[in-house]
């Protein structure tokens, strides 16, 4: 049960002051699960995608974003068949630089995947790291502050593009140098289908800028 309610709490499902045994999830699932032997009985339980249902239930009605964008691209490390695609290594310091002179009234946030190559970090950080409006976030996962303050993402191929639009409902930009040269696989996938109806797709650094201005 402890563990249980620890993996609940982390996606914000954990049990709150005013739930009784019927509303509390823990309860309900090992009620569920109570006197069974798990290879011939299945508990359906419901649930969608946690990052996404959490951050939308803890939004405000009234959620006005601040002048904030953040550039949040796909990790490379251990992804070399990615690398034509993924626009960290190709045009991350670019992408940077880019958005500092295209919006001069807006922080630019740098958001990598915690366990990307250092290198690789190291190299974005540098293009904006005299920059007194760049800030590089640390904060490994917890990215839920962040992105409630975004008004625009800037992303490639991450997963975190369609968390963060459609949980605090802003738009994305996806940058996609190489987008002509998509896989069959990858252009037919829900993830790339998708892409116009939470922001646009942007194949050069100046309709990227051009994009995120709409």
């Amino acid at each position: 049960k402890q563990h249980m309610e620890g993996i609940l709490d982390f996606y914000g499902r954990g049990p709150a002051k005013n739930e009784t045994p019927e509303t509390d999830a823990c309860a309900k699932l090992l009620d569920g699960l109570a006197g069974h032997r798990l290879a011939k009985t299945q508990t359906i339980i419901p649930a969608g995608y946690p990052p996404i249902d959490c951050a939308a239930r803890t939004l405000t009605a009234i959620h006005t974003p601040e002048k904030i964008i953040t550039y949040a691209p796909t990790p490379l490390a251990g992804k070399p068949s990615w690398e034509p695609f993924a626009s960290a290594r190709s045009h991350g310091p670019e992408i940077i630089k880019a958005l500092l002179s295209g919006f001069p009234d807006y922080q630019i946030v740098f958001k990598p995947y915690p366990n990307d190559e250092p290198e690789l970090i190291k190299a974005i950080v540098s293009a904006g790291m005299d920059h007194p409006r760049f800030l590089y976030v640390t904060k490994g996962g917890n990215h839920r502050e962040l992105y409630d303050k975004t008004a625009l993402m800037v992303s490639d191929f991450s997963s975190t593009a369609y968390t963060f639009a459609l949980s605090r409902r802003q738009p994305v930009v996806f940058f996609s140098p190489n987008e002509s040269q998509l896989p069959e696989a990858a252009r037919n996938s829900a993830y790339c289908i998708h892409r116009n109806s939470v922001g646009e797709i942007a194949e050069t650094l100046e309709e990227l800028v051009s994009a995120g201005r709409r």
